[in-house]
């Protein structure tokens, strides 16, 4: 399907459709937008969403900053 340049695509956003990249290692994740904005001071301009593999590190090196 080929759309022009005056064509429109209109789709509802669920937790099944919403996609981002890992900042870390670039990997797609399913994001379900309604976990992401329950936080009080989220743009989703800029929010960052990692995969659970990059996130599990940065906890880890945060606890490290805490522990040692």
């Amino acid at each position: 399907m080929t759309l022009s340049e005056n064509s429109k695509v209109i789709t509802r956003l669920s937790d099944k459709n919403v996609y981002s990249i890992c900042p870390k290692c670039g990997k797609e994740i399913q994001v379900n937008l309604s976990d992401v904005l329950k936080e009080e001071d989220t743009d989703l301009h800029t929010t960052c969403v990692y995969c659970k593999s990059c996130a599990a590190k940065w906890l880890k090196e945060k606890a490290g900053v805490f522990y040692e």
